[in-house]
């Protein structure tokens, strides 16, 4: 049976391009053009089942990604979201991953990026690309998103860890944990080092895949 795939973007070129490539994929089929997190919603409820994937946008009209996110991971949580978006900022794809989403890519992404993305999160529940090694992701999936504090790390580094899933800037998290940027720092490079990860996206994704954050 093909996995059935939901494409939520309000650009129409965008959705038929998309549409064609998916489908030429094996095991893939798209079941769904959606303009937006308004319009997915209203054909949800004509269908006799749901996709396995949303292939979601961020930035459209009425109802965005955000709050599409939210909306799937409150009623149909069983569907596995993969963002396709134009936008690289580290607090965008933070909040999507708050949200429940399953990978991010971006929009100029070869075709051969996005099947591999579609079968990772198919075949392994999430997509993983240069944010987590595959070491790390396969320590993470051991643990079953069970642990409720981080091993290995101290307390600061775990209130740390807790803070850089925020909106807040370095020197914002250094003042409210009452300490200095430079500390901060050795903080965020001590992570980066147990983690084996290279940016702040990186950390706070395996802090949730770990269970060490809450979302």
């Amino acid at each position: 049976m093909n996995t059935k795939i939901a494409i939520i973007d309000d650009h129409t070129l965008m959705r038929n391009g998309l549409q064609g490539i998916i489908n030429a994929f094996n095991e893939y089929e798209v079941v769904m053009q959606c303009q937006n997190g308004k319009d997915f919603i209203e054909q949800l409820e004509t269908l006799s089942s749901v996709p396995d994937i949303a292939l979601l946008d961020i930035n459209m009209p009425e109802m965005d990604g955000f709050e599409t996110a939210a909306w799937i991971r409150t009623h149909k949580p069983e569907i596995k979201i993969l963002v396709l978006s134009m936008l690289n900022s580290e607090d965008v794809i933070i909040r999507m991953l708050r949200l429940g989403a399953s990978g991010y890519i971006l929009k100029d992404s070869k075709p051969e990026v996005l099947r591999a993305s579609l079968n990772n999160i198919r075949d392994q529940g999430f997509h993983s690309n240069e944010l987590l090694n595959p070491r790390l992701l396969f320590s993470l999936q051991q643990t079953n998103g069970k642990n409720t504090h981080a091993p290995g790390l101290s307390n600061r580094e775990s209130e740390f860890l807790q803070l850089a899933a925020s909106d807040l800037t370095y020197r914002e998290i250094a003042e409210k944990m009452n300490t200095s940027p430079k500390t901060v720092d050795n903080y965020r490079e001590a992570l980066f080092e147990k983690l084996e990860v290279k940016s702040r996206v990186g950390l706070v994704l395996a802090g949730i895949r770990a269970g060490w954050i809450k979302v």
